[in-house]
């Protein structure tokens, strides 16, 4: 538990944590003489700095120098404004610290700013679930109908049942086996009703005649609609409103004092602006969308130190401090996939350097996240950051930059060697302007050829009718498949499409832009060589 002079001695420290413990991720002081002037600073909230270094400590102030300096190195190569982040070790907070800005105007980033987490929301949906779960009032092999009794699906093409919708329950869509779509939250990316009833009409979206993507209980296939549905179930069954209900049972508990369910709450706490990526420059993202209806399954917003508090709990069996918010065993069975490599109870497995780890990732626009915890080891890292595009999860998509960073940030905790991540966003960058700055060119210079081109063709004109056919399947096959493509696909607001509007607009535009372009040059090209085609004729008939 990290008591008011804990915090204090976070911000005079620069980010460490010091405690008087001979474990090897807390400060050991070998000097008998040293050990009562290091537990009197920390007591007194008064830290010791990361700069100095005393004869006789532990390696710990090396080790998170070092943590300091991977985490200094990699904004500045992948450009990311702002990061916090939090490690947690045998039921402390070793190491909190914010690096660069929040917002344009330069404003630090500190323990307590919050951030929208994305998809790590899930976990703490699912805590919820399992604390109504322990009180009596949820079966997690209960049918969701019984809960919510106008819940309502189609069953997928390989199980047309009539009682399809009886038979999805409680615990397949904790573990994300229900068999609903995932590209419907492609949809409700861009809901802007913020009622106290966004969560009934969401939850209605997801469900009311929707077709399964495949067989109830069958196949692990991710969705937001899961969440929130198990959102609202909570909501039902607790008789609060699902953000009450995780202030009261989850937050307030955890003293996670600047974590909020709305944008409106955290702006005053001193909330993080969003950025995105445009052409490797990020840029702030003022207007990014906030969708309460989906808050559930990935809008909650916090800090690194809650979040470290959270951590806490998740590896100390639900305990923080004096407090028990779930018991062991129902902790143990929110981190247990059902099958390896599937879904847990808002966690996934993974590995870190070889060594078996559970966390999860978070993206919303202009935000992304991840945790990691390993159990055996009660080591939690939590990471948080203000920039997000979809270079920013590629190749795949539950894995971000800040999962890069948080397994960075354990390896060096555990001395190991630093993960290959692969190629990051601003390389992918450089790739991707160089060919862009190619393909513009290529633009630029065809359309400076039109004056010389054509009237070259005209003069060939007469030698053979092959040359204007051969000219018209050309201009056809590049200025008129796939920019018409394109430009219906933008104009037709399909859903990935605009989604996509949110992550990486820099190459959407671009590409809009240039399908626009080259559309134009194929009329320009085409009525050019109607012209030849007409002073052939004339010339063949005289």
């Amino acid at each position: 538990m990290v008591r008011s002079t804990d915090r204090e001695a976070v911000e005079t420290t620069g980010g460490l944590v010091s405690y008087a413990s001979e474990n090897p991720f807390e400060m050991t002081v070998r000097k008998a003489t040293l050990a009562p002037i290091i537990i009197s600073l920390w007591a007194t909230g008064c830290g010791l700095s990361t700069s100095q270094s005393y004869q006789g400590e532990s390696n710990v102030f090396s080790v998170f120098s070092t943590v300091d300096t991977y985490i200094t190195n990699e904004m500045k190569a992948e450009n990311i404004p702002g990061v916090a982040i939090g490690i947690v070790k045998d039921n402390r907070i070793v190491y909190l610290k914010g690096y660069g800005r929040s917002d344009p105007s330069g404003r630090l980033v500190k323990n307590g700013t919050p951030f929208v987490i994305g998809s790590i929301t899930k976990s703490f949906t699912a805590m919820a679930v399992m604390q109504q779960v322990e009180v009596g009032k949820i079966a997690l092999d209960a049918p969701v109908q019984h809960y919510l009794p106008s819940f309502r699906v189609v069953g997928s093409p390989e199980d047309s049942s009539t009682y399809v919708s009886s038979s999805i329950t409680v615990r397949h869509l904790l573990n994300q086996t229900s068999g609903l779509s995932g590209s419907d939250a492609y949809r409700t990316a861009f809901f802007t009703y913020n009622g106290d009833d966004a969560l009934e009409k969401t939850a209605r979206y997801y469900t009311e005649g929707r077709q399964l993507k495949h067989p109830v209980g069958k196949t692990y296939a991710y969705s937001n609609g899961n969440y929130v549905i198990l959102g609202l179930i909570v909501q039902k069954v607790s008789g609060q409103s699902y953000e009450s209900y995780v202030k009261e049972h989850v937050f307030a508990p955890l003293s996670m004092h600047n974590t909020f369910t709305s944008q409106e709450e955290a702006i005053p706490h001193g909330m993080a602006m969003g950025y995105r990526r445009w052409f490797g420059f990020s840029l702030p993202y003022q207007e990014a969308p906030y969708n309460r209806g989906d808050l559930p399954a990935g809008y909650i917003l916090s800090s690194a130190e809650d979040m470290s508090h959270y951590l806490i709990a998740q590896l100390e069996g639900g305990r923080y401090g004096n407090v028990s918010v779930l018991s062991p065993a129902g902790i143990d069975l929110m981190h247990t996939e059902p099958l390896p490599g599937t879904y847990a109870m808002g966690w996934e497995s993974g590995a870190v350097g070889g060594v078996p780890v559970i966390g999860h990732a978070g993206g919303t626009p202009g935000f992304q996240s991840h945790m990691w915890l390993d159990t055996e080891r009660h080591l939690g890292v939590i990471v948080l950051a203000n920039v997000l595009s979809v270079l920013d999860a590629l190749p795949k998509t539950n894995v971000t930059t800040a999962t890069h960073l948080a397994s960075g940030v354990m390896s060096l905790v555990e001395n190991r060697l630093l993960p290959d991540k692969g190629m990051g966003p601003a390389q992918m960058y450089w790739i991707v302007d160089g060919v862009l700055f190619l393909l513009s060119g290529w633009l630029v210079i065809s359309l400076a050829g039109l004056t010389k081109r054509y009237p070259c063709l005209s003069e060939r004109s007469t030698a053979g009718r092959s040359i204007r056919l051969r000219r018209v399947i050309i201009v056809f096959i590049l200025h008129f498949i796939w920019p018409s493509a394109v430009l219906l696909t933008a104009a037709a607001g399909v859903p990935l499409w605009k989604v996509l509007t949110l992550y990486q607009p820099d190459l959407l535009i671009w590409l809009t832009v240039v399908a626009a372009v080259v559309l134009l040059k194929g009329i320009v090209e085409m009525g050019l060589l109607v012209r030849i085609f007409r002073r052939s004729r004339f010339l063949k008939a005289h």
